[in-house]
């Protein structure tokens, strides 16, 4: 999503506020960046209304209260008793223009800012003599121009950043006489012209890195002759090679490192004649045998450690006959013998800790015979427990300190672990809170309320 919208809908009834789920934000230059739709986009905020329903009609009461934007409370009415103006920020005074326009004799238009602006003079530009143009950002001209082009002679053009310029061009080409193009990145360039070959004649090829025109070829191939292949590094390479393999003859091979060619030739094989292969590191080795078994003659498999042989067996199991079983750890092993239990002769079982063994039994239960329980700690034994309550009967109870937010756990997945907690245990958890909550809950399953009674 980019940031280029306003947050507050006028979708909404006019009591709620939403606020993104995504970015968070209350900002209102953010709406048309994450609107989509109020059930999924949004989290609806009660009680912090923009004005009260009162305002559709007639306004409220004098001296009445009612609660004002971002949850301030605050005299909402027209007028205050001695006839006077009531207090209102910028933000109020749009939302309220916006909807009811006759209410604009008693607003003090110096209250709005840039936004404020914005947001209301998209729905009501008859109010644009009273706007003080200064107070617009460049953010605020892009949003503003977009659907109100008429305000363009009034915009301070210098306000607007590189990626404003880019996001307005992009629907407004007839903007580009005021752009200065100095200031664009090589990155703003490749992604201007993307998608807007048409700005070409503007551009300072020479700003453009390797990145920017591996982007930039990889949709329009026709500014290779502006391209200085020189700029590129081996991940430049990499990358534009992987899914264009017709720029190769510009490659300067010797860029790429051990990762650059394992990503590469993963999906382009044929370009192994150019490889140094001694480039390669065993993560690396691991990674391209995992797709392309082929160069296994060209791998110097000791290399690898223990991590790197358990990521290539288990895609490539195959290679076990050239595995250093001696290097893969106890976390190496509970990987492996998840998925592969048959390699399960090879493993030194000493080398697995108490947390590798709730990971491997958690999927292989028959390995449990091989298991030093005492190694298990108590957040080892409530993750194992969780899922596999068969081996409660290897826990050392009267060792094990669980608190009550383990016990509550523990007893809501097995109610039959509670004949392992002992006098102390029992006593110290139903005092807890965990333990009240518990035990509410416990209840309430088993009587469940009928309804409310009503009121005598």
């Amino acid at each position: 999503m980019t940031d280029q919208v306003r947050l507050f809908s006028r979708t909404a009834v006019q009591e709620t506020v939403f606020r993104c789920t995504a970015c968070g934000k209350k900002d209102k230059e953010t709406e048309d960046v994450c609107r989509t739709d109020g059930k999924t986009a949004f989290r609806q905020r009660q009680g912090i209304g923009i004005v009260r329903r009162s305002f559709a009609g007639q306004p409220p009461a004098e001296g009445t209260s009612a609660k004002s934007d971002r949850g301030k409370t605050g005299e909402c009415t027209m007028n205050k008793p001695d006839g006077s103006p009531a207090p209102r920020s910028g933000w109020d005074w749009a939302y309220l223009l916006s909807s009811h326009p006759q209410y604009a004799e008693h607003c003090d238009w110096d209250k709005l800012d840039g936004s404020d602006w914005r947001w209301l003079l998209q729905r009501q530009p008859k109010f644009a003599e009273h706007c003080d143009w200064s107070k617009l950002s460049g953010r605020n001209w892009v949003l503003l121009l977009s659907s109100h082009p008429q305000f363009a002679e009034h915009c301070d053009w210098s306000k607007l950043s590189c990626r404003d310029w880019v996001d307005l061009l992009s629907s407004h080409p007839q903007y580009a006489g005021h752009c200065d193009w100095s200031n664009f990145s090589g990155s703003d360039w490749a992604m201007l012209l993307s998608s807007y070959p048409q700005y070409a004649e503007h551009c300072d090829w020479g700003k453009l890195n390797g990145s920017d025109w591996a982007r930039l070829l990889s949709s329009h191939p026709q500014y290779t002759g502006h391209c200085d292949w020189s700029n590129f590094s081996g991940s430049d390479w990499a990358m534009l090679l992987s899914s264009y393999p017709q720029y190769a003859e510009h490659c300067d091979w010797n860029k790429l490192n051990g990762w650059n060619w394992a990503y590469l030739l993963s999906s382009q094989a044929q370009f192994a004649g150019y490889c140094d292969w001694n480039k390669l590191k065993g993560w690396n080795w691991a990674y391209l045998l995992s797709s392309q078994v082929q160069f296994a003659g060209y791998c110097d498999w000791s290399k690898l450690n223990g991590s790197d042989w358990a990521e290539l067996l288990l895609s490539q199991a195959q290679f076990a006959e050239r595995c250093a079983w001696r290097k893969l750890s106890g976390q190496d092993w509970a990987r492996l013998l998840s998925s592969h239990p048959q390699f399960a002769e090879r493993c030194a079982w000493s080398n697995l800790s108490g947390r590798d063994w709730v990971d491997l039994l958690s999927s292989q239960v028959q390995f449990a015979e091989y298991c030093d329980w005492d190694k298990l700690d108590g957040c080892d034994w409530v993750d194992l427990l969780s899922s596999q309550v068969q081996f409660a009967e290897y826990c050392d109870w009267s060792k094990l300190k669980l608190s009550g937010e383990d016990w509550a756990m523990l007893l809501t997945l097995h109610p039959e672990l509670r004949k392992f907690m002992d006098k102390t245990a029992a006593l110290a958890f139903l005092a807890s809170v965990d333990g009240e909550k518990y035990l509410e809950k416990a209840f309430l399953s088993q009587h469940p309320p009928v309804g409310k009674k009503k009121k005598s």
